[in-house]
């Protein structure tokens, strides 16, 4: 009789308990980015899928064109490309190949204060606050890098404009993050524009508007590709 009290009351407990963990919220998150790019007054735009775990600290973008293929991002700063027609996959730990999907990578790490430029071999080289900015430069002593110094600039621990500096001191390229977001319980903030100004030539620009939508987070985001795994028999293709 003892036995069977002790039964109820372990079920009496452990019901609940059970009932309560399938409702935890798994840490991962799901968006859709839109890339509008303007070159001599003539526009185009991609469409991607991404997601990102968390825990595992895997981010995945999906594109369809030019062709279906995934960009495969982990915490250790390799990069995947698999090209699903040809069975392909590009495998990479250069910098240099570092993207605007890639470097989406580092607000989800939360890696903001440098931004991922120390991992593209950039250096601290000054700080200064003015008003509630936090105004940080970087230095690049690669002799064959076209880019020699970045300004990042922080507003409320979130970054908002950098701008980059070439070997003649002149700005080619501008990068704007604005109307920052937290949807649901994400333990994160998203800038939902990004504006991307590359000046080409003193008379030249491209200018890319990224914006995200769709911003799903937890169990709400249950996309397949979450698990995506690459093929065994898929040709891999090296950059060391």
């Amino acid at each position: 009789m003892m036995n069977l009290k002790k039964l109820a009351l372990f079920l009496l407990i452990a019901i609940p308990l059970l009932a309560f963990v399938g409702q935890i919220n798994e840490q991962k998150i799901s968006l859709t980015q839109t890339v509008r790019m303007l070159k001599d007054n003539k526009k185009a735009s991609i469409v991607s899928n991404i997601y990102y775990h968390f825990e595992s600290g895997i981010l995945i973008t999906h594109q369809k064109e030019p062709f279906e293929h995934f960009i495969i991002t982990d915490s250790k700063g390799e990069i995947k490309i698999y090209n699903t027609e040809k069975n392909e996959v590009y495998v990479s730990r250069d910098p240099s190949k570092i993207t605007d999907q890639t470097l989406l990578y580092y607000f989800f790490a939360k890696r903001l204060n440098d931004f991922g430029l120390r991992d593209m071999g950039f250096t601290l080289e000054n700080t200064e606050f003015k008003d509630d900015l936090k105004v940080s430069w970087w230095k690049n002593d690669f002799p064959e890098s076209p880019i020699k110094k970045v300004e990042l600039v922080h507003q409320k621990d979130l970054p908002i404009f950098m701008a980059y500096y070439d070997k003649n001191h002149f700005i080619s390229r501008k990068v704007y993050y604005s109307s920052y977001t937290k949807a649901d319980e994400m333990p994160i903030q998203l800038p939902k524009t990004i504006t991307d100004i590359n000046y080409l030539s003193l008379k030249d620009s491209l200018i890319n508007q990224t914006i995200f939508s769709d911003i799903t987070y937890g169990n709400k985001a249950n996309s397949p590709i979450f698990n995506l795994k690459i093929p065994f028999n898929a040709k891999i293709i090296r950059n060391n």
